[in-house]
């Protein structure tokens, strides 16, 4: 079962993301994505994540269709103008993949070549807007297309506790009306809060993925507490991980806490663990053993 078929169906629905190579060996790429097959509906693809060349999102996600894994292909409005994004999403949706998510980019001074020009033609909201334009069936120009991309699930991004709610608010409603079928949010740490936003969010009609980012040592969880801009962490649950015997442990059980939390509040979760293979299999592993899926 696809994305687009899970979220339809009702039931709660689980993606991760898997980062691609950094060159063009796929090996342990497609590893890690098989293990996961049959446990999660769809499997996120970065895109230059960290503001660091990578093997392209749109490869690798065809690689995981593929293999009978729907994917979710990254489109970063940091490293291409309006004409290259349009042809790669109409290049995505001729190979099979059937959604994106629609992103700003880390800024290129934070990668190892801080001396890349950041392209943002479009800004999110706008790249939103045209992908709408490419299933709807015509280009920016309002050219008719040669078969248009009518079944792209269009996925963007959500801060569920950020610091000024109506702000969100506004820009959430925005990404609806241009185009958003469905979002992935900032790490979830506050069940109370994120109740409250959902709630407030739900008329507009859009399902919503909470993200779930496990503070699995000591230096993810400093950077998450203190150095992602938007990023609400209450003190006692920094806390608690931070003065745990078992970090990963804490992270996993506290994940699957949140996660158990979130049913019935949000339509699923996206799980993000940066880049550690063994803390997604151990947290999916503990989702099932708990019975939340």
């Amino acid at each position: 079962m696809g994305l687009r078929q899970a979220l339809e169906s009702g039931q709660f629905v689980i993606t991760t993301e898997v980062g691609p190579p950094h060159g063009v060996d796929t090996t342990a790429f497609m590893k890690h994505a098989l293990a996961l097959k049959g446990k999660v509906d769809a499997i996120n693809v970065t895109e230059n994540q960290r503001a660091m060349a990578h093997l392209g999102s749109l490869a690798c996600c065809k690689l995981l269709v593929d293999n009978g894994i729907d994917a979710v292909m990254h489109l970063n409005c940091r490293d291409a103008n309006r004409l290259g994004l349009q042809a790669h999403v109409m290049a995505a949706y001729a190979l099979g993949i059937r959604n994106v998510l629609v992103i700003g980019g880390d800024k290129a001074a934070s990668g190892n070549q801080p001396d890349t020009k950041e392209v943002y033609d479009l800004n999110p909201g706008e790249a939103l807007a045209m992908c709408q334009m490419l299933r709807d069936g015509t280009d920016m120009a309002g050219e008719p297309l040669d078969g248009a991309c009518t079944e792209l699930m269009i996925g963007a991004a959500a801060n569920l506790t950020a610091p000024d709610p109506d702000l969100e608010y506004a820009k959430t409603e925005s990404k609806v009306q241009g185009g958003a079928t469905f979002f992935q949010t900032q790490g979830i740490y506050d069940i109370p809060r994120t109740r409250e936003f959902v709630e407030r969010i739900r008329p507009l009609g859009v399902p919503v993925l909470a993200g779930i980012i496990p503070m699995r040592n000591e230096k993810m969880a400093e950077m998450l507490k203190f150095k992602v801009p938007g990023m609400w962490i209450p003190d006692d649950v920094y806390e608690r991980h931070i003065k745990s015997d078992d970090m990963f442990e804490t992270a996993v059980q506290f994940s699957a806490e949140i996660i158990a939390g979130l049913r019935g509040i949000v339509d699923g979760v996206h799980i993000m663990t940066i880049g550690s293979r063994k803390m997604t299999e151990a947290l999916i592993e503990r989702v099932y053993a708990m019975g939340l899926r």
